[in-house]
């Protein structure tokens, strides 16, 4: 039991108006978006040989109008890829290293059947 909730009820809703009882936590995403946005700046980036290691870097360097038309395909493909992919960022390369999600042994779904009409 902590300090706060020995006080009478009045008193804690009191200072509940002025103090935040719950600390702000980040969005769980806002990391996932920060390197995908990163692992496509670095593999699309083609006129320098600059690779950007966080996004802090990419950040105060800034994108142009026209790479952010093409940034939404990455999601996408990102998308897709986790289905297949485990991603893991590696901030040493800029980019995602990828491996295999193997199917369980003991499922009972088989990938090769087609469905029949």
């Amino acid at each position: 039991m902590n300090r706060l909730e020995r006080l009478p009820r009045e008193l804690r809703f009191l200072i509940a108006e002025y103090v935040p009882s719950k600390p702000e936590r980040p969005y769980q995403y806002i990391d996932e978006y920060k390197n995908v946005v990163l692992d496509w700046y670095n593999k699309t980036r083609v006129y320098d040989d600059t690779i950007f290691h966080n996004f802090s870097q990419l950040y105060t360097t800034g994108l142009n109008d026209i790479e952010t038309k093409y940034l939404h395909y990455h999601f996408r493909d990102y998308r897709r890829e986790t289905g297949y992919y485990t991603m893991k960022m590696c901030h040493r390369t800029g980019q995602f290293e990828k491996g295999p999600i193997r199917k369980r042994a003991n499922s009972k779904k088989n990938i090769n059947t087609f469905p029949v009409e």
